[in-house]
């Protein structure tokens, strides 16, 4: 095999290995380094025997069981394969690389490992929306897509889109018209397969021409072929790289709305374009515009919301997302990094045994905010921003460090307080 360290960072390497590890999601992955804040760390405890206390998946566990001895050998086709790929023109790039994107870091769920193709600085974009909607749509739809990307690239707002037919593919024609009339932004695609592959296969061509001057990018390996539960897992990073998601056209079952919930639970802003009613492939964006979604017939809707007060808030954020980057320190550091058997504590990793004090006495309700707003009914992480008024960047890190310790617990739309 070619030196890895040619083409990788010695922690890009380790990320990549990790993730590579059948059943191991990337949510576990970001719990783990909180406690073991190198990921060689991390390896060390895998190839240990403490990887059976961790609460990891069976597939995991079954990987690991048979592998673990040697994980390096194990994964060597697989490394193989991507320094190859890499050598005729592809990148990688772990969550903690400087030119990881900075949004889509924010999300509580961020790919550790993202696969590209093209111009990785399309992915450092100041301004990005995304574009969703049906794959079936009409031709009302996909004029409407293309018209929106066109005029929002000409405005400096690079579109980030899934690739797909229908909507997505109008919405990357409509952005790299623009590009070829000399605008200075361009196109992201999100796609849900391994980058070796093109899904759907028609795309190729578009593929390409995307690749020119904007970025393809995936989180799953090469030679993954596209499976229907990928495709939601994909839209979580569409609204992750944007600051809001344009529905258009899209059912009331549409996985576009995926998308939509993806943003709101990343406290993106969610913009949706109305339609007949008489068109079932309206009845989401109209559901949507029910639920509190802005109702845009133009760019200008959109850019509106982005004035210029509105950009200095997003300054801000962004600001103080990077000095939490900064000030945020691991819970061990690298010098006081303890092997995987020091870490034990009857039978269980120090971070993942259920506090001796009840949490009820750590965490009085009335005295944490976050437990307060997420209450006994529960509370999506954008309920319980709008009631904390915390950012995002802060709150992740709380919510992260409450459910380590077994006082709250991530389901399906938000958190809940866990019973005891």
């Amino acid at each position: 095999m070619h030196d890895p360290s040619l083409f990788f960072s010695s922690r890009t390497l380790h990320w990549l290995k990790l993730s590579l590890i059948p059943g191991i999601s990337c949510r576990t992955l970001m719990k783990l380094q909180t406690v073991y804040p190198q990921p060689e760390d991390i390896l060390i405890l895998l190839a240990s025997g403490e990887w059976r206390n961790l609460p990891l998946q069976k597939s995991a566990k079954h990987w690991l069981a048979e592998h673990s001895q040697d994980i390096d050998a194990a994964l060597k086709p697989k490394l193989e394969q991507t320094l190859e790929w890499v050598q005729q023109g592809g990148f990688v790039l772990d969550w903690q690389s400087p030119d990881y994107p900075p949004l889509l870091k924010e999300i509580y769920d961020a790919p550790v490992i993202i696969y590209g193709l093209g111009q990785r600085q399309s992915l450092m974009a100041s301004c990005s929306m995304a574009m969703v909607g049906s794959r079936k749509a009409t031709r009302y739809g996909v004029e409407q897509a293309h018209s929106f990307a066109y005029q929002l690239v000409h405005q400096g707002w690079q579109v980030v889109s899934g690739m797909a037919l229908g909507i997505d593919g109008a919405g990357h024609q409509g952005a790299l018209q623009a590009v070829s009339e000399g605008a200075a932004v361009s196109t992201v695609a999100v796609v849900a397969t391994g980058l070796d592959l093109t899904y759907p296969s028609s795309h190729k061509q578009l593929k390409q021409r995307i690749m020119e001057t904007g970025c393809v990018i995936s989180e799953y390996p090469l030679g993954t072929q596209a499976k229907a539960n990928y495709f939601p897992r994909r839209n979580r990073i569409i609204s992750g790289l944007s600051q809001g998601v344009l529905v258009i056209e899209a059912t009331e079952k549409s996985g576009s709305l995926v998308s939509a919930r993806c943003a709101l639970e990343q406290n993106r802003d969610v913009f949706a374009l109305p339609g007949l009613i008489t068109n079932p492939q309206a009845e989401g964006c109209h559901s949507l515009i029910k639920q509190g979604a802005k109702l845009v017939t133009s760019v200008e809707d959109i850019l509106e919301e982005y004035a210029t007060g509105h950009q200095a808030q997003l300054k801000r954020k962004t600001e103080h997302r990077r000095e939490v980057d900064v000030s945020v320190q691991p819970i061990i550091s690298r010098s006081q990094t303890l092997v995987p058997s020091e870490l034990v504590v009857d039978s269980a990793p120090l971070s993942l045994v259920e506090p001796t004090v009840q949490p009820e006495s750590q965490h009085s309700v009335p005295d944490d905010p976050i437990l307060s707003a997420i209450g006994s009914q529960g509370a999506s992480a954008d309920e319980i921003i709008v009631r904390t008024g915390m950012s995002w960047a802060e709150l992740s890190q709380k919510l992260l460090m409450l459910e380590l310790t077994g006082v709250i617990e991530s389901k399906q739309g938000g958190y809940a307080l866990k019973s005891h």
